[in-house]
């Protein structure tokens, strides 16, 4: 899994550091493989993401925002956004487990991290005691079958 984790973030690293632009941007942070299921993990570059786009989860001083509170099964990525005034963590638990942002973000900052989603109802919050309000919901439905 450190393997995954470490390769991803030096292909993403790379990739970030030839498109960085001269206007002042969030910093983004390298993309971190967090997976939620027991399987083996899987080499970054064979993995086929559920979804075509990133569901954005934006972190404000009053509340968790999510660009899509429904997907599908499956390797997803999330993009997260630290727009509050505090440092925060993110974590996402629910029916395949529990995962974390691998470390805080800073206001401003900006990560990406790809979570392998079961069906069931994840809850999204700030890991960080006191901050219960900054929570949201993501629906996995289950795949559809294919005609």
């Amino acid at each position: 899994m450190k393997t995954t984790a470490t390769l991803l973030a030096l292909v993403m690293g790379a990739a970030l550091f030839g498109c960085q632009r001269e206007q002042a941007a969030p910093e983004v942070r390298a993309t971190e493989t967090a997976t939620m299921s027991t399987e083996a993990p899987v080499d970054p570059a064979e993995i086929k993401l559920a979804a075509e786009d990133p569901i954005p989860v934006t972190i404000t001083d009053e509340a968790i925002e999510v660009g899509e509170t429904e997907t599908i099964p499956g390797p997803t990525e999330i993009q997260v956004m630290n727009e509050s005034s505090r440092t925060h963590s993110l974590v996402i638990e629910g029916a395949g487990g529990r995962t974390e942002l691998p470390r805080p973000l800073d206001p401003q900052q900006v990560e990406t991290m790809v979570v392998d989603f079961r069906p069931g109802t994840y809850r999204i919050h700030v890991a960080e005691p006191g901050f219960d309000a900054l929570s949201a919901e993501i629906v996995v439905r289950p795949a559809e079958p294919e005609s």
